[in-house]
């Protein structure tokens, strides 16, 4: 449980009496929690600000108050803090520093501990700042940059700075142990093209790792861009799948509309993505008979597919209809590799 917190939240490590540090605790409805529960939804509801906040920012009420809920999330803002200190988003003018004095601490200590910035850091947050990035989404730091030229594994072309390149990250990601990854690293040298005879471990983890993301043939190369390579750099992104709709699935009465095997296949994919919980996926398929379905038995899936749309797959403040439709935006996020709109 501390190594889940440390390695995949990134709180700094433990100190006892401290519950944002990587205590081996987890609380209801905390981040740990969360991550538990539902990976792929984890963090991805956006921290907006638009302006900064922070000692000598902007301090705009409705920032300020998104900031302290979100340090709240984290715990690094406790109970008596949050209530002693909480923002009224509608109340007028700038909030001046004194006021959130403990947030503004708050701050810092994100900033120290969880970024690795020198102390004293500054207690303030910019727009579009990594800090930012940080609280918008606390499984950032599972990804990483995997820029292949080329294709690495059997068959592949193996230039050596893309082999060293998946090597590592394969050895980071448990399926290539330290001291394999090492002899091979130190096999290949400075050579311009790897022969496979030379990485037959980096080979064995390739195909685990294929195996793993559910590509039909294992055997062949990580290529630029597939789904293998994907998931490298962001591991807990779901593999590609094909929804293949022929009609409208959800909050809609049109004729033809809700295909029970195809409502079937989005239930499945809203619950690998982490929209439908497995309690909800397991009481909802029951009533997927018939040749079409009724979308009053179909609440579950309605929903996940509203929340999928105004995360996502769209934009927050719009309101989501809760229907996916062949060829529609929902329909191409809901089938891509990441499960989120790009562009």
């Amino acid at each position: 449980m501390s190594t889940l917190r440390r390695q995949v939240l990134g709180h700094p490590p433990v100190v006892a009496g401290n519950a944002w540090t990587a205590e081996p605790v987890v609380r209801p409805g905390d981040a740990t929690h969360t991550v538990l529960a539902l990976p792929l939804r984890f963090g991805r509801y956006p921290l907006r600000l638009s302006a900064s906040v922070g000692t000598g920012g902007w301090n705009r009420p409705p920032d300020v108050r998104a900031v302290q809920e979100r340090l709240h999330d984290l715990r690094l803002l406790d109970d008596p803090s949050y209530q002693a200190e909480i923002v009224d988003p509608a109340r007028p003018g700038r909030v001046p520093d004194g006021q959130f004095g403990l947030t503004i601490g708050a701050i810092s200590v994100l900033r120290e501990q969880f970024l690795g910035i020198a102390a004293p850091a500054l207690g303030r947050l910019e727009p579009a700042h990594p800090v930012v990035r940080a609280l918008d989404n606390p499984l950032y730091g599972l990804k990483t940059s995997i820029d292949l030229g080329d294709s690495v594994g059997w068959v592949g072309v193996n230039e050596v700075a893309d082999v060293r390149r998946v090597l590592r990250r394969l050895r980071d990601l448990r399926f290539l142990p330290q001291d394999h990854a090492s002899a091979e690293e130190a096999r290949v040298g400075a050579l311009g093209t790897v022969p496979v005879g030379l990485i037959g471990r980096t080979i064995d983890a390739i195909e685990a790792w294929r195996a793993a993301c559910r590509v039909a043939n294992r055997a062949t190369p990580i290529v630029p861009d597939d789904a293998s390579h994907r998931r490298l750099v962001w591991p807990l992104v779901a593999p590609p799948t094909a929804l293949a709709l022929t009609q409208p699935v959800g909050d809609t009465a049109a004729a033809g509309a809700n295909v029970t095997a195809e409502a079937r296949r989005l239930l499945d994919r809203l619950h690998e993505l982490g929209y439908v919980t497995t309690a909800d996926l397991l009481a909802e398929r029951h009533a997927m008979v018939g040749a079409n379905v009724p979308r009053a038995s179909i609440p579950r899936t309605i929903a996940g597919l509203r929340a999928t749309q105004a995360t996502a797959a769209g934009n927050p403040t719009a309101a989501p209809d809760g229907i996916v439709s062949p060829r529609g935006t929902t329909h191409r996020v809901l089938g891509s590799r990441t499960g989120i709109r790009i562009g």
